[in-house]
């Protein structure tokens, strides 16, 4: 996780929570997350703070959405992959991001693991077998959710989206370009630009030698389904910047993406979130957290 956004977030929380604040005081309603809001900033929190220092934080900020797990266990892994479960039973393979040695992680698809934030009551996250730094963790969370929901809302997020019960696309699904060049990726070598973005666009289309366009917005979570071989009813949930023809673009170039036919069939059905993982399926454009 980028240590900016970790700092920025826990220092505008203790802006908005300190005892006695006048305006803009934190609230807790019955047995729901703490709320705390600065209009001024287009800032707002809901955070559960336990006794051991952890805790879990979801925050609305002009940047957008972050979800962000505070006390856990530090790892050199910038990406780490856990499975998760909550008490109605429901489960889930997530992608969290850190920066090494930090002892917190962001989510990598903020939307959805907020929303799996919403069942209340046992939440536990344990990570892969072979992980440098094994976690096996467990909160408590609130069985009410209004306030959970104002911040999703606050950024655009609905509180319920029916792709949350799809399951996630696996490693095995990827690009025709991905597999064409494979040996080359293994090697760390980069193949040239112009055979890639031919192969990416599926047509003969050299990259200019002119100045570069304008990236694409960047998105807080963009999903594709898999279906019949290639990523169908791509959507973006919310956009931080960028005009509809930045979006336009951005879509057309994901479901024009050819998919490796094997990975894809085994997938069929499932959720692609981009740059949700450490070796994203566009290798031309770059998920950032910032």
């Amino acid at each position: 996780m980028n240590g900016f956004i970790l700092a920025g977030l826990w220092s505008a929380f203790s802006m908005l929570v300190p005892a006695g604040l006048p305006t803009n005081p934190l609230m807790r309603q019955d047995d729901d997350w703490e709320f705390a809001a600065d209009p001024a900033q287009n800032l707002s929190i809901a955070a559960v703070r336990y006794e051991d220092g952890k805790a879990v934080v979801v925050q609305c900020a002009p940047v957008g959405l972050r979800v962000v797990l505070v006390g856990l266990p530090a790892s050199p892994e910038r990406t780490r992959v856990m499975s998760v479960s909550r008490a109605d039973g429901r489960s889930d393979a997530q992608t969290w991001f850190a920066d090494p040695g930090a002892a917190a992680m962001t989510a990598s698809v903020n939307g959805r693991d907020a929303r799996f934030l919403r069942g209340g009551g046992r939440f536990e996250l344990r990570s892969h077998a072979g992980s440098a730094a094994p976690v096996h963790a467990i909160f408590d969370l609130p069985t009410q959710n209004e306030n959970l929901d104002r911040v999703l809302a606050a950024c655009g997020y609905a509180s319920v989206d029916e792709r949350d019960l799809l399951s996630r696309t696996g490693d095995d699904l990827k690009s025709q370009w991905e597999a064409d060049h494979a040996e080359e990726i293994a090697r760390g070598s980069r193949p040239n630009a112009e055979t890639r973005s031919r192969s990416v666009s599926g047509g003969a289309r050299p990259q200019s030698r002119g100045p570069s366009t304008p990236p694409p917005p960047t998105p807080v979570d963009l999903s594709c389904v898999v279906r019949d071989g290639a990523l169908a009813e791509c959507r973006f949930d919310h956009t931080l910047s960028g005009s509809s023809t930045d979006t336009e673009r951005r879509l057309r170039f994901l479901t024009e993406m050819k998919l490796e036919p094997v990975g894809a069939a085994a997938n069929e059905g499932r959720v692609y979130y981009p740059g949700q993982d450490s070796q994203p399926l566009i290798m031309v454009t770059v998920e950032r957290l910032m």
